[in-house]
């Protein structure tokens, strides 16, 4: 699978997660970061190894619940700085998987970690990947299996423990959280044979025509005129683009662009 079909899906999830947002951070600034966060992480898991366990999916979904559940996405932690009430303990903790020093993570890269660019974030999303893994290994969950909600909740623990493999209740909460994502993997996609692309693949004229037809979402429109969940439109300029409108973050309606694959 592309690893833009899989940022697209990790960008859709992560817009939709409770979100701590540094006092100073604009909501472009926020979208932005997630949109590195989430190119970082589809990067990260396409390069892991997928023969021996899970997929690239589940193990970005994986790493994308464990962020937002350790950070929620702050940019202060991203960036390696001091947090007004967060410790990280510490000190010792960096970047939005919280890693630690350890021979899975040795100084040098620990160094790192921190920063809200794509370089650094690459970085912490490949390191906190390897953990992940090898805590699943560990713990059993990882090779020769795919991901389940039991595995993953193991392998949570094992994570947030330093090796035990015994789920609380906030590992099984975190399994649940990627179970749900799990349902919308990308390779249901809405329309067969396009998918959603980046903000940054649109190409300008399909922004505007997608823009445009935005219009028509509000409910001041007629029923017969108003734009519903499930409509699709081509861009006919270029019959590779369509949009479809969908449910989005916080029970509001939108517009997707999708791209024939």
């Amino acid at each position: 699978m592309k690893t833009a079909v899989i940022a697209v899906w990790l960008l859709s999830n992560a817009l939709k997660m409770p979100i701590s947002k540094a006092p100073d951070e604009t909501p472009d600034q926020v979208h932005a970061r997630l949109e590195t966060i989430a190119v970082s992480l589809a990067t990260a898991a396409q390069e892991t190894p997928t023969v021996q366990g899970w997929t690239s999916t589940e193990i970005a979904a994986a790493a994308l619940v464990l962020w937002n559940e350790e950070t929620r996405f702050d940019q202060r932690v991203h960036a390696g700085e001091k947090h007004p009430q967060w410790t990280q303990d510490s000190g010792r903790a960096k970047c939005l998987g919280q890693l630690h020093t350890s021979a899975l993570v040795p100084p040098d890269e620990w160094a790192k970690l921190a920063g809200t660019g794509e370089e650094a974030t690459l970085v912490c999303a490949r390191a906190t990947m390897r953990v992940l893994i090898a805590q699943g290994r560990q713990c059993g969950t990882y090779i020769g299996v795919r991901a389940s909600r039991d595995r993953v909740s193991k392998t949570y623990a094992a994570y947030g423990s330093g090796g035990s493999c015994k789920p609380d209740d906030r590992s099984w909460a975190r399994a649940d959280k990627w179970l749900k994502i799990m349902a919308g993997r990308p390779d249901l996609s809405p329309v067969k044979g396009y998918r959603r692309i980046l903000p940054r693949e649109i190409p300008d004229a399909v922004k505007l025509f997608a823009g445009s037809q935005a219009d028509f979402l509000g409910a001041e429109w007629p029923d017969e005129n108003r734009l519903k969940v499930g409509a699709t439109m081509a861009f006919k300029p270029d019959p590779r683009y369509k949009i479809i409108v969908e449910n989005h973050a916080e029970g509001k309606v939108g517009i997707s662009v999708l791209m024939k694959d």
